[in-house]
Order: structure tokens, then sequence, then C-alpha cells
């Protein structure tokens, strides 16, 4: 990977793709209903390198203000400006004075996600920033990789936010018609007997309630991982300034499990919505080239850490723009070639072939593992098992990478085979038709 210097303040946008690949594997749904985001600094070239970032991550649509003022004037008149990033230091008021009076302004009205821009040595501005609401700092020079998780995890907390309230406000309103329902039933017995078997018929949409509560509740684990992750950084920066590589490590460990923990967090919300049928495709022209090479690029400093050799085979160079959802796609193909690399011992070979098959396209990754009997394959095909691997490394995961590709890819209309012999190596054939 190519490096380049940049100076405090800039936003590093080398080799861009390659980290918005390892990015948005594990990226989260974001929603149409937080619908943009207010960049706040009086350097117009930061803010708009940020704004270029997130637009080309998707992200909602960026507004751009050169002071505190300017951004208060902006968020009075624009009510669709939910998240906020703004630098601490500017001329005039700075970004702390302007968090504490929108926490102020807009307590009982409005919804904001703040996150905060400031230096290495900014330490205490950031500390004091998420003590007055802020859900999240970064640190100059700004990272790519942390600036999206930032503004990721800032869109879904509204989200839950947004659907808490929804939800509360549909409980309010079903206690309130039932109450009126009872005092009306109890004027007349027969006819509370009928309604009572009309409530019956009812069960069917307090069983759905309960499950959008259920849903509003496993996003609930997301939450407290935000300042965990925040101050185990703000903790690594402040030891490695003082000199105390000790509990730099141990707060970098942190930072290391909690982005794992999310990451399981987000798997499992993921096959709760596939299972309840709440997952739709984002569809566009995609090209199934670029994702392979993507997902290669983040896999291939784990499978140099394990001595595993990548490589890729393009049989006659096929056209491979399909149709699909670009995240989607990336996510199975990037859960099962790790797959693969985690089951294949030491010195050993993953290839990863493109090919044409008329109207599909035909990813297949192999390796000369360890392979699978079929008591095997019948475990790797269920969800939260996992087949132990024969060699000495330890297999990690919860055991849903296969699951959730299988359903991605069937929600693409296509079809995911194994075959596999004990001693000899896997194959997997992911079959995905060009258009849906």
């Amino acid at each position: 990977m190519h490096t380049t210097n940049t100076e405090p303040g800039e936003v590093n946008m080398t080799s861009l793709s390659s980290i918005m690949s390892e990015v948005n594997v594990f990226e989260v749904e974001t929603s149409e209903s937080i619908a943009k985001v207010l960049i706040v600094d009086d350097e117009r070239h930061i803010a708009e390198e940020i704004a270029e970032l997130l637009n080309f991550d998707d992200f909602m649509q960026c507004e751009i203000a050169g002071d505190a003022i300017q951004a208060m004037d902006m968020i009075e008149i624009d009510e669709t400006i939910s998240v906020i990033v703004t630098d601490v230091k500017m001329p005039g008021q700075d970004g702390l004075t302007m968090v504490n009076k929108l926490r102020k302004k807009y307590a009982d009205t409005r919804e904001f996600a703040v996150i905060v821009i400031t230096g290495h040595a900014g330490t205490d501005e950031a500390i004091e920033a998420l003590r007055l609401g802020a859900m999240d700092f970064i640190t100059k020079p700004i990272s790519p990789d942390h600036l999206l998780h930032a503004v990721g995890r800032a869109v879904e907390t509204l989200q839950l936010r947004i659907l808490q309230k929804q939800f509360h406000e549909h409980l309010e309103y079903k206690v309130e018609e039932r109450t009126q329902e009872v005092r009306l039933l109890s004027d007349d017995l027969s006819s509370a007997n009928q309604k009572l078997q009309s409530l019956n018929l009812e069960l069917s949409d307090s069983n759905r309630t309960k499950s959008e509560f259920l849903s509003m509740i496993k996003h609930e684990l997301r939450t407290p991982l935000t300042p965990i992750l925040g101050f185990a950084e703000l903790i690594a920066i402040s030891s490695k300034e003082r000199g105390d590589m000790e509990e730099h490590k141990y707060s970098k460990k942190i930072s290391k499990a909690g982005l794992k923990l999310l990451r399981t967090i987000n798997t499992i919300l993921d096959l709760v919505d596939v299972d309840s049928g709440d997952i739709n495709l984002s569809l566009g022209d995609v090209n199934l080239n670029d994702i392979v090479d993507r997902v290669m690029d983040v896999l291939k400093p784990k499978a140099e850490l394990l001595s595993i050799q990548l490589s890729t085979v393009i049989k006659e160079h096929p056209m491979t723009i399909i149709q699909g959802d670009e995240k989607r796609l990336m996510q199975a193909i990037y859960n099962i070639m790790d797959n693969s690399i985690q089951h294949s011992p030491s010195d050993s070979h993953v290839v990863i072939e493109v090919r044409s098959l008329g109207e599909a396209l035909s990813v297949s990754v192999s390796d000369n593992g360890v392979g699978m009997n079929e008591e095997d394959l019948k475990i790797a095909r269920e969800a939260f098992r996992q087949v132990e691997g024969g060699h000495k490394r330890t297999v990690n995961g919860i055991g849903l990478g296969l699951t959730l590709s299988n359903m991605f890819i069937e929600l693409h209309g296509g079809k995911i085979s194994i075959s596999t012999e004990k001693g000899k190596g896997t194959i997997v054939e992911i079959i995905i038709p060009k258009k849906l």
C-alpha cells in the first residue's frame, strides 16, 4: 500500500478505494430519514475533503459551514440536518460552545449527533465535548476509516432514537385506544365478549409490534460501544504522549476487541433482518472483478500473517458487470474468502476464479486446506455452528459467515455450491445471474 504524508488537519485520501472496501465490508445500513451531514470548519479545503469522502461512501447529502455562527443559522433553517462534524478550534465561537448551545436550544425538539475534530494534543477538548453530549471525536490528521466509522455510528444511533420515539408514540396510542375500548365494553358484557373475540384476531398485529420492539432492543447493544471505543482511543493517545507504552498497548487491545464486538453485533442483526424479511437490496451496476480485488486488498494482510498465498484467475476476461447490491455481494464474497483462509494451513494457497456462464457469472474460491466430510458440511451450513479446523490455529467467528453469504446470494437469485473432500481442500462456488 502506498502512503502519503499529510499536514495536520488534512484528510489522507491515499488508497481511498482500498480503505473504503475494508470499511464497507462491515458497514451498517443507513436510512434516508437522516438526510444531511453539516461539516463545520473554517478551513474550507478540509471541509470539502470530508464532504467528498462521505459522498464517496454513499452517505447522505453534506452541507458546509465556515464557522459556528453560520452553522447555527443553517441548523435553525434546515431541519433535515442531523449529523454535525465540527472542528473544535475556530475563530470567534469555538466548536465546544456551539455543541453546548445546540444541547440547550434543541433539547426537547430535535435530535443531533455531533462529532468533534481535535488535534492529538486536544484530549481535554475531546473529553469536554463528550461530556457536553458529542457522540464521538476524531483526531487530526483525519483517518478516513475513523471518520466513516464515526459517522456510521452516529447515523445508527439517530435511527435508534427515532425508532424508539415512534415505538413509544405507537404504544401510547395503543394504550389509549384499548382503554377507550374497555370503557365501552364494560357497559355491556355481551358486547364485551364479542369485542374480545375481535381483539384475539388482532394478536398477529401485536406480535409484529413485539418483533419491532425486540429489533430495537438488539440495536441497543451497539450504543454502549460508542463511549467504550471513544475513551479507549483517548487513553491510547494520552498514554502514547506520556510514553506509557504498556497502557497504550492495553488501550489498543480494548479498541480492537470493541470493533470486533461491533462487527459481531452487525452480523447478528443482518441475520435477524434477512430472516424477518426486513432487508432490501440497493440495486445498481456492480463490477464483480472490482469487488473481488477490494476484498483481496482487505484480506491480504491476514493471509500474509498466516503465510497463505492469495491469487486470482480471470477466465477469458468476461464482462463482469451485474445488477446487484454491491455491499451485500461484497459481504458474501468476503465471508467465503475469509472462511477459506481460516480453515487453510500455513504455507498453502487460496485461489479466486471469476468466469462467465452465459447469463450468469461464477466466483469460485478454492483452497488445499483440511476439507470436509458430509457431517462437517452439514455443520458448516447451519447458523452459529463451525467446523473445527484440522490445523493448530483456532477458528474465530460465530459461525454465521456461510449462512449470511448464502442468504445474500439467494436474494440476488443466485446460489452457492460446495465441493469438498476430507484432506483434499474445498471449492465454494457462487453463481449469480447478471440481471435480477
